[in-house]
């Protein structure tokens, strides 16, 4: 058994611990105190042990100052006790860095170790994309202009809503929702809105148009334009509701929820055109 240390030993500083009457004869010495292995360093009948700041800072002599031991290269040990007195820069402790010694830290996925793997002092590093982690899924083709939807799950990415959709295509209307009183409970329902086109000077059917045979449980909003002929040849546009000669309207039919274009006089032609939109709560 071997008394080493004195007043000269400050946690949280570089020291060395010189350590007279060990084996001189081995080729190498570790001092070992706990998971803290501090390599050690012969000249003449002195082993030299070098202490990093992380390694003294982590060395507490004095709960378990009976734990420390020297193993040689052969695998001999000597059990060494620790003495301490005061501290060499005085009576009040120096605060040790906040670093903890570690065993042994080995790069994963994403991650990266310098060196690798750390068993002493080192770096680490992530290397990792917005796919690299979990939970996230990267869906290519997002152009300018898109926005993303969550469905309750994941979020998607879903094109705007336009202002008027292209003919026979229905969309979430921007504003959402709008109060049904049809419901079993009345509520909240969701509004799509969709749009109808036929160009004028064609050779369609007469008389009203069915825009839609079923869907629609009642009209929100609508807005157009109708575009017929006039007897010298040019062509003449309004609004709906303009006048006898260019008035239509929307019809709702509750018995199988079809919705219909019924055009007045002048514009209920084959050649006669109307553009339709129309904001409605899916039946």
């Amino acid at each position: 058994m071997i008394t080493v240390g004195g007043s000269s030993f400050t946690p949280g500083s570089p020291e060395t611990l010189a350590v007279t009457g060990l084996d001189t004869s081995q080729s190498t010495a570790v001092f070992r105190y706990g998971t803290l292995e501090v390599d050690g360093s012969l000249s003449g009948a002195v082993w030299s042990f070098s202490f990093t700041p992380n390694d003294s800072a982590v060395f507490d002599p004095t709960p378990n100052r009976f734990d420390c031991q020297i193993i040689y290269g052969d695998g001999s040990l000597t059990p060494i006790v620790l003495q301490t007195g005061e501290r060499k820069n005085g009576t009040e402790p120096v605060v040790p860095p906040n670093t903890t010694r570690v065993s042994s830290i080995t790069a994963g996925t994403g991650i990266l170790c310098s060196p690798d793997p750390i068993v002493d002092t080192g770096s680490v590093s992530l290397d990792a994309g917005l796919a690299d982690l979990s939970g996230v899924t990267i869906t290519a083709g997002i152009a300018a202009g898109d926005r993303l939807e969550f469905n309750g799950s994941v979020w998607t990415d879903i094109t705007p809503d336009p202002m008027i959709p292209r003919p026979g295509v229905a969309y979430r209307v921007l504003v959402g929702q709008a109060w049904n009183p049809y419901l079993t409970t009345p509520g909240y329902s969701d509004v799509y809105r969709e749009s109808f086109f036929r160009a004028a000077g064609g050779s369609e059917s007469t008389g009203d148009v069915e825009l839609k045979s079923s869907g629609v449980a009642f009209i929100v909003g609508a807005s157009g334009w109708v575009e017929d002929y006039d007897a010298g040849g040019g062509l003449r546009v309004g609004p709906m509701n303009s006048g006898t000669r260019t008035s239509m309207y929307l019809e709702v039919d509750t018995s199988d929820n079809s919705l219909t274009l019924n055009r007045g006089s002048f514009v209920d032609d084959a050649d006669s055109g109307f553009f339709i939109v129309v904001n409605y709560v899916d039946a």
